[in-house]
């Protein structure tokens, strides 16, 4: 059984890992998006000024996407080590007083 939770809080762990590298990932090219189109904006002139407001703003979305991907992810870390400590050292402790 203790085995199983360590398994468990691996999975865990490397899920939420991999789906905040995915989100990381989403918001880099959201910025690189909003970056491009205010160039582009730029290029047309006072035509393009509204546009590149827009672009700024979403360029300000992806960043605080990735601020917040990356709070979580340094909260989880500690957690999900722990988490996998904890489990191992039960599964020892089961199979020594067996």
């Amino acid at each position: 059984m203790p085995e199983r939770v360590v398994d468990l809080a691996k999975e865990v762990s490397d899920l939420a890992t991999e789906k905040l590298r995915a989100i990381e990932d989403v918001s880099d090219q959201t910025r690189m998006l909003a970056l491009n189109a205010r160039v582009r904006a730029a290029h047309v002139g006072t035509q393009g000024a509204a546009f590149s407001v827009v672009a700024e703003e979403i360029g300000k979305v992806a960043g605080a996407v990735r601020e917040l991907s990356e709070g979580l992810a340094s909260e989880l870390a500690p957690r999900s080590t722990r988490s996998t400590l904890s489990g191992a050292g039960s599964s020892t402790r089961c199979r020594g007083s067996a």
